[in-house]
């Protein structure tokens, strides 16, 4: 779903849904949206959509493959760290490594720095929900970059991101993915039930 007025940067694809429950515009996308079935309505354009049958199979191909990796994530051992400020991660410095919660992740008021070089790479298991608080932002300091964040949400609510914040990363979430009013992501948002955007800008990153 969608609350007019996103602005994504990258590809959106939803399978098994019908391509009529895909709310982003044409004109809110530069890239390419691909569905289940040729249903996508849009505003009337659809000239950025493919519900062909290649297109279906893509789609689908790429749902698997999120499952993949979101199993490949939350199987990983060994962490470096558990259950670190208790989920509590406001304001806090986070150097690269595996990091494990067996409770929900809040970000609030004064946000988070992940810290590191543009090779380092922050894996984070969230057997909770995670949240973020309104008009804060997850921060890359020292080079590092959002393709070498990934964050696995297994919570029954999923991962909320609050009104005016910014996000770092690709989520992997089992349930849903819920965006606040202009909230921003540079990164990935991929979810097993829904993703709700709302004036949302989210621009994929590089790789």
């Amino acid at each position: 779903t969608n609350v007019t007025g996103s602005d994504i940067t990258g590809n959106i694809g939803a399978s098994p849904v019908t391509g009529a429950a895909i709310d982003v515009t044409c004109g809110e996308i530069t890239g390419t949206i691909y569905g289940a079935d040729a249903a996508y309505t849009g505003s009337g354009n659809v000239s950025c959509y493919k519900g062909t049958a290649p297109d279906n199979t893509l789609v689908g191909n790429a749902v698997l493959d999120m499952g993949i990796a979101y199993a490949n994530t939350a199987g990983r051992v060994d962490p470096d760290f558990v259950n670190l400020h208790a989920g509590n991660l406001s304001t806090q410095t986070l150097v690269p490594g595996l990091y494990e919660w067996g409770v929900d992740v809040l970000i609030n008021a004064g946000g988070v720095t992940l810290d590191g070089t543009a090779t380092d790479v922050w894996i984070f298991q969230i057997s909770g929900n995670l949240t973020q608080a309104a008009n804060v932002s997850v921060i890359l300091s020292g080079g590092a970059v959002a393709e070498n964040v990934f964050w696995q949400v297994g919570g029954g609510a999923g991962a909320t991101l609050g009104a005016g914040a910014h996000f770092e990363g690709t989520i992997m979430a089992a349930k849903a993915i819920v965006l606040g009013n202009l909230a921003t992501v540079n990164g990935r948002l991929l979810a097993d039930s829904a993703v709700n955007l709302s004036a949302n800008t989210i621009v994929k990153p590089a790789l």
